[in-house]
């Protein structure tokens, strides 16, 4: 149902086996993953690729296409060279600034470009990005499990900077500073698929994972702040 890349797993393994417990008070740090203004590729920063698409890096920003067909599977993920802990007791927030282009979907469950964050502990948020709307997906057990959940009308087509963050409990995302959308921290390791990068710690990922759905994504920054221990989680109305 939602095939994935095994070298993907494999970096993730890789990266959650290479990190630092925190400590219990540390400062807040900024990890820049991808900043599109140095003009290098994000595989030459703090990001590591994967799929059958060949991403074009240009004019401070990187465009990553899948729209030729919707079984094209493509994305980044922390590189496993980069030390990195999804601490939700800390609290941590991850920022990025991204452009979706082109986006179809031939379920309503599912889109071209997806945000997946798993704290350490396994647990996190997957957000689904269509030109009109950003929504998370369901966790738990069959059959509300990756199903469309709460969502947020939302013109995705500009350039715009989303602050993702996650406490003990909760997740909001933000774009341009205004809160868009909130939730619960989902559990998705019921899911029974191979590779399951859903059983994977320390888990982000950028990009097109569903073979049900194609996108073509611009993004310029990406980056992860981590040990928000007081960290303001704005309520959003809906």
């Amino acid at each position: 149902m939602r095939p994935w890349i095994s070298a993907l797993l494999v970096a993730a393994l890789a990266l959650s086996a290479s990190q630092p417990l925190p400590a219990a008070e540390a400062a807040p740090v900024t990890h820049v993953l991808y900043d599109g203004a140095l003009g290098t590729p994000p595989e030459a920063q703090g990001l590591f690729f994967f799929g059958a698409a060949v991403p074009v890096t240009a004019g401070g920003a990187t465009t990553l296409d899948t729209s030729a067909n919707d079984m094209f599977q493509a994305g980044y993920t922390i590189s496993p060279t980069v030390a990195i802990t999804l601490d939700r007791a800390a609290g941590y927030q991850v920022i990025f600034t991204a452009q979706l282009i082109t986006e179809t979907h031939a379920s309503n469950d599912r889109a071209g470009f997806s945000v997946i964050v798993l704290s350490r502990d396994k647990l996190g948020i997957e957000l689904g990005f269509w030109r009109d709307r950003v929504w998370a997906q369901e966790g738990g057990a069959e059959p509300g499990l990756f199903t469309q959940a709460e969502g947020a009308a939302f013109d995705t087509t500009g350039l715009a900077t989303y602050t993702l963050t996650l406490t003990s409990t909760a997740y909001t995302l933000s774009a341009g500073g205004a809160p868009l959308l909130s939730g619960p921290v989902r559990d998705y390791t019921a899911f029974a698929g191979s590779p399951d990068v859903y059983e994977t710690p320390n888990v982000l990922f950028f990009g097109d994972n569903t073979g049900s759905a194609r996108a073509s994504v611009r993004f310029s920054y990406v980056a992860v702040d981590t040990a928000l221990h007081d960290v303001y989680l704005p309520v959003v109305l809906r």
